[in-house]
């Protein structure tokens, strides 16, 4: 936290003209039992540090996530200098020895900031704030890793948010309650462990937390999944 208190703390009090100039304030969320709170999203992705296209491609592989808080004022949360880096790993840890090792710092401290929250010294002086945490966002292949879904796109049951078959995908155009996912059919779908009927490897290790669940991470990724159903429905 200690590069977020420098964004803060050295933010401009006098935003861009093309900035709302009462933005400089945090947003405070609807929850009565929340007064300040800070929402944090994370980003996940990978790289390839070295020989990007040789033979070897993926020896070096990285994978990185990032948070950002979601409920900055406008001026501050579009620099890169307000996008954090929260955790680095090896690719090939994960295949090693699965998300839930990989990942073991990070709920561990992000349970603590829900719990304890954190002190900012802002221009305004020094506030305590909790730290809820809000979405994970990656493309498709990465956050069906980190939430622990089948990563096959050829998975019978391949979608985070509904246990709909893969051969229904074109014809199911109305929401129907019964056949999205929800804390406790997920629950329920991984005590049978039977991955091929629910697309749900694991139990997702970020699912410890008190303010997130791996069924009601509710986000796309513009390009994997928006434009793609758009093309496809144009297409047909």
């Amino acid at each position: 936290m200690k590069r977020l208190h420098h964004v803060l703390y050295h933010a401009p009090r006098t935003p861009a003209p093309t900035t709302n100039p009462n933005v400089h304030s945090f947003t405070v969320p609807s929850n009565p039992n929340v007064s300040q709170s800070l929402r944090i999203c994370l980003y996940g992705d990978e790289f390839e540090p070295a020989n990007p296209l040789g033979s070897r491609k993926s020896a070096y592989k990285i994978g990185c996530i990032y948070y950002q808080v979601e409920n900055l004022p406008s001026h501050l949360s579009r620099k890169t200098d307000s996008t954090f880096l929260a955790l680095c790993h090896h690719s090939g840890n994960v295949k090693e020895f699965g998300w839930e090792a990989v990942l073991k710092p990070l709920p561990i401290e992000l349970h603590l900031l829900e719990q304890c929250g954190t002190f900012l010294d802002i221009p305004d002086g020094k506030k305590w704030y909790k730290v809820l945490p809000s979405v994970i966002t990656c493309d498709n292949l990465f956050l069906n890793g980190i939430l622990v879904f089948v990563e096959s796109f050829a998975a019978s049951y391949r979608c985070r948010h509904c246990h709909v078959h893969r051969s229904n995908f074109q014809d199911v155009k109305i929401e129907e309650q019964s056949t999205l996912r929800s804390w406790m059919s997920y629950d329920t779908a991984r005590s049978t462990h039977l991955v091929q009927e629910t697309g749900i490897k694991q139990r997702c290790p970020l699912n410890d937390l008190t303010y997130f669940h791996a069924a009601e991470n509710y986000v796309q990724h513009i390009m994997c999944n928006v434009s793609r159903v758009c093309v496809l429905m144009t297409y047909h």
